[in-house]
């Protein structure tokens, strides 16, 4: 074999040289072999032959497009000096039937669990402001609370009223429509413009219109709320039923980790404070105070243990026939599923009727599929899981993540591509349509970012925690600045923050791939 092998260049003295590149074997032998080396020449300016293949392959797996077409850019940002510094976002929400793109965050002091157990007992004020992208320096309305929001809703066919809840369990409405009426007549009288329109340059300070009695409502903080349809109706002794007439949507569910589902009316608040005091029973409601309609413990029939939610996503079907039902994430990271139905009704007794292990840690999202009836994702720990009602096993639980998981929502306009937040401020977006269950990743801020929520119409939303990505929400209503479909966030230091990115409606077909 050493033969056959040259270990050592050979070596010609010039005229050796000369005599061979002037040989006709020599000239014959460049003609056969001009249109091989040509082509190889060309791919050569085409392909890096240098380049790890390996490497090269992970990355174009990873990512779709060019880096252009997955870069998020900032829209929009709000922030306060007086309201925003040195907090975090607790809660946001979107107006509905607005007349412009308006947005609502809670402001919540920055305070780990030892200083909050120390303030507990100690009065402070809470603050939900609402933005409009027409004016990102002033709020249009300023909404005081007995103590830090952290669950608060609009209510769906009326968006001047505003319940939420607080620290100290308690419940707390805003009428925004009476705090303008009162705005206005107050610039006439002083003098000032006048301006009905929404966005002045001052913005409006809004007073709790009813709160509820402390030994009435919850006994840990309010971490959801949830209104009830306004075909929906409900008795003192928690029977559901349906109105026959459809009124005001004026019921709505609170929920705390104190192992507590209340219901509450509005209607009822407003009976209290307008009604004159006659008799005793009168003089003892007017003392007692607004309390909760009905209150439901989570519990398994015949144990005492309580479910400690922290989410919640109720189902309340419009026949009286149907049986309702409630979806929570507990503070365990279990799965709780319980029923709602009325007593001596068919069907199992209301009360918890299952608890399904989910993650390590409380849950950070509930999320139900708005394309697929029966599906549910829940958000904790480093992974987050998909679910169907009926089966006892997670369908599918995503890998653990670089970081913990803080939040998720579904895509209004894909149904199998939804959103996670990570504590290290960065996103993940999944298509589940992807045979290679691929993932494309996006980090956003170095601080984190607080609940995204994914607008229909391009806007997104988020909130939460002073780091990470807390919980996600999505808007199917919000109309957007843009065309394209975009994220929204809020940082941890309480200034919100809008990143688009153009083409979210068209994405990727092909799933798996890089989609922000």
């Amino acid at each position: 074999m050493n033969k056959g092998l040259q270990y050592a260049p050979l070596t010609k003295d010039a005229a050796a040289c000369e005599a061979v590149e002037q040989s006709p074997e020599f000239t014959a032998f460049l003609k056969s072999v001009r249109g091989l080396y040509e082509v190889a020449l060309q791919q050569n300016e085409t392909v890096d032959i240098v380049e790890d293949d390996f490497a090269a392959l992970a990355e174009e797996e990873a990512g779709l497009g060019n880096k252009s077409d997955s870069d998020l850019r900032e829209l929009q940002s709000f922030s306060h000096l007086n309201y925003c510094a040195g907090r975090i976002i607790a809660a946001i929400d979107w107006q509905p039937v607005a007349r412009a793109l308006v947005v609502a965050v809670s402001c919540a002091q920055r305070l780990n669990f030892e200083e909050r157990v120390l303030v507990s007992g100690k009065v402070h004020t809470g603050y939900v402001l609402l933005w409009s992208f027409a004016d990102p320096i002033t709020p249009q309305f300023v909404l005081h609370a007995p103590g830090d929001v952290f669950a608060f809703k609009f209510c769906p066919s009326n968006p001047d009223i505003v319940v939420g809840g607080v620290t100290s369990g308690q419940v707390v409405v805003w009428d925004l429509a009476k705090a303008r009426t009162a705005a206005i007549e107050l610039r006439a009288i002083t003098g000032d413009e006048v301006t009905p329109e929404e966005g002045g340059s001052s913005s409006i300070m809004v007073k709790p219109m009813y709160v509820s009695a402390v030994d009435a409502s919850h006994r840990a903080t309010v971490t959801d709320v949830a209104w009830l349809p306004h075909t929906a109706d409900l008795s003192d002794r928690g029977r559901f039923g349906l109105k026959a007439e459809p009124g005001k949507q004026e019921l709505f569910a609170t929920m705390a980790g104190d192992g507590q589902l209340l219901f509450w009316d509005v209607a009822r608040a407003r009976e209290l404070t307008q009604a004159p005091v006659e008799g005793e029973e009168g003089q003892k409601k007017k003392k007692e105070g607004w309390g909760p309609t009905y209150r439901m413990p989570l519990t398994i029939p015949g144990d005492a243990k309580e479910q400690r939610g922290v989410l919640m996503a109720l189902d309340l079907l419009d026949s009286a026939e149907a049986q309702s039902s409630l979806l929570c994430g507990s503070e365990e990271g279990d799965l709780v599923m319980a029923s709602l139905a009325n007593p001596g009704s068919e069907g199992p007794p209301r009360g918890v009727t299952s608890v399904l292990p989910s993650h390590c840690s409380p849950c950070t999202a509930l999320r139900k599929s708005p394309f697929v009836k029966g599906v549910h994702m829940t958000v904790g720990d480093w992974t987050f899981n998909i679910w169907k009602e009926g089966v006892t096993a997670a369908l599918f639980s995503s890998p653990f993540a670089s970081a913990l998981l803080t939040c998720g929502c579904w895509s209004p306009t894909r149904p199998g591509v939804l959103v996670v937040g990570k504590m290290d401020g960065g996103i993940d977006v999944w298509d589940l349509m992807d045979r290679y269950a691929g993932v494309g990743r996006e980090g956003l801020w170095p601080k984190g970012v607080s609940e995204p929520a994914v607008g229909a119409e391009g806007a997104g939303v988020a909130r939460r925690q002073g780091k990470g990505v807390a919980s996600c929400r999505v808007e199917q209503g919000g109309r957007a600045p843009s065309r394209g479909k975009g994220l929204r966030f809020q940082t941890g230091t309480g200034c919100a923050a809008f990143r688009l990115r153009a083409g979210w409606a068209g994405g990727s077909k092909r799933p798996g791939r890089r989609l922000v």
